[in-house]
């Protein structure tokens, strides 16, 4: 259900406190459908269970006459996360994904055909109507596109489905609708997450295979110089620990 009315007492500058406090009442009837859980101090809203954890996360920047809020589909499946935090404590989500940027990856459209004021952000400039009007906008872009993108990818083999699908092509950049970079902070990250859930879901040949292609492109990294070597390090164990 869409919002309808919000009471909110109208200040000449609201705080961030106030808006992340009318944005959380603005999402009561949302999340009583959907199972949810309003978190206000890790700014999120999200469904538990012995799997794991999904929701929305809020990120936010605060500027002197506005706020930017950039809500992200996230998913934690506690079978892969466990394992990655053994060699990588702060990993943070199995995946998740910016609302708007979500809606471009599952309609097929290329990323650079946002206009660059509306790629990520939702903009309060302290009115009552900026509040209802992002709350109506999260709540449909979650409706629309949110669900099933946790639905498709909520198990490890939906997990290496949305990570390892790229591993053989050639292009692994936004362009590629295949390629984890929509999901991911980095090819770092899609390492991690891509072998685990191919250890959990594949058979052991398979497996292998995609063991190998990640080994190979962490070795040229290390060879070009293009990644922390802290980081090739932590992947390593991780590999030496799923063999």
């Amino acid at each position: 259900m869409l919002l309808q009315e919000l009471k909110i007492i109208k200040t000449k500058s609201m705080k961030l406190s106030e808006v992340k406090k009318h944005l959380f009442e603005s999402f009561i009837i949302f999340c009583e459908e959907n199972n949810f859980k309003i978190n206000k101090g890790n700014f999120k809203i999200s469904s538990k269970s012995k799997e794991g954890e999904f929701g929305i996360t809020f990120l936010e920047n605060h500027w002197f006459d506005e706020i930017q809020l950039m809500p992200e589909v996230f998913v934690d499946l506690n079978e892969i996360n466990q394992i990655i935090r053994k060699f990588n404590p702060n990993f943070w989500h199995t995946y998740n994904m910016n609302l708007k940027q979500l809606e471009f990856w599952m309609e097929r459209k290329f990323w650079d055909e946002f206009e660059p004021d509306d790629k990520e952000k939702f903009k309060i400039f302290n009115y009552e109507e900026n509040i209802i009007t992002t709350s109506n906008q999260i709540i449909e872009l979650y409706n629309s596109y949110g669900k099933q993108y946790i639905q498709n990818y909520s198990t490890p083999g939906g997990v290496d489905k949305l990570m390892n699908s790229d591993l053989l092509s050639p292009v692994q950049s936004h362009e590629n609708f295949d390629s984890a970079w929509w999901h991911t902070a980095g090819f770092h990250t899609q390492s991690f997450v891509g072998l685990v859930a191919a250890k959990l879901s594949r058979t052991d040949s398979d497996y292998l295979e995609i063991a190998q292609i990640y080994f190979d492109k962490i070795m040229q990294h290390k060879k070009d110089e293009t990644m922390y070597e802290h980081k090739i390090e932590e992947f390593l164990q991780l590999y030496n620990y799923l063999k």
